[in-house]
């Protein structure tokens, strides 16, 4: 499936600027037209950043070393201004790749951890949770109404309506918790 990527950024569950540096790293996984904006194969970036766990699992870097520039091939009575520009841009890239293997390092780490969640698990838990939140409100009007009729004190009145509304987000919350525990539990099998 092809993705632009800030939705390939969703889907793996990391930011845009992490995914389309990994791009610029591996300009090979770019399926998008020469001069448009990055587009990817989600599958393929999948695969390669499994790949490249994998390789960390066994002891070795995160991702292999960036491939080494060509040397300029001189010409005649050509100055190495070509040579210092390539030397210039290999730096830059290295610096670039040490970044980015450090920051994806970070992610995996976290995500090892259990510190981040799938973007689509939790829009999935806020669905479910505020159609909880919907279906009790729709359905405590009634009975709150009649309880608060029968009340003649409104320092009385303020704490069953406290009470109500503090059971209710208790509900919210522990729906919230248990649809992503859910929704997790689904992702991994």
């Amino acid at each position: 499936m092809e993705c632009g990527v800030r939705q390939a950024a969703e889907k793996l569950g990391v930011s845009h600027s992490t995914i389309s540096r990994y791009i610029d790293k591996y300009p090979e996984l770019n399926v998008a037209p020469p001069g448009s904006r990055k587009k990817v194969n989600l599958d393929q970036l999948r695969r390669h950043r499994e790949d490249n766990l994998t390789v960390q699992e066994q002891g070795q870097p995160l991702l292999a070393s960036p491939p080494e520039a060509p040397a300029p091939e001189k010409r005649g009575g050509e100055k190495d201004d070509h040579a210092v520009a390539s030397r210039r841009r290999q730096s830059e890239a290295r610096a670039t790749y040490e970044e980015t293997r450090a920051e994806l390092a970070a992610l995996d780490l976290r995500q090892k951890r259990g510190e981040l969640i799938d973007v689509e698990i939790v829009r999935l838990a806020f669905a479910d949770t505020g159609a909880l939140l919907q279906n009790r409100l729709a359905s405590r009007r009634r009975d709150m109404a009649e309880r608060l009729v029968a009340i003649e004190d409104v320092r009385e009145a303020e704490a069953f309506l406290q009470d109500a509304d503090r059971e209710l987000l208790e509900a919210f919350r522990q729906n919230l918790i248990n649809a992503a525990n859910a929704a997790e539990e689904e992702a991994t099998e």
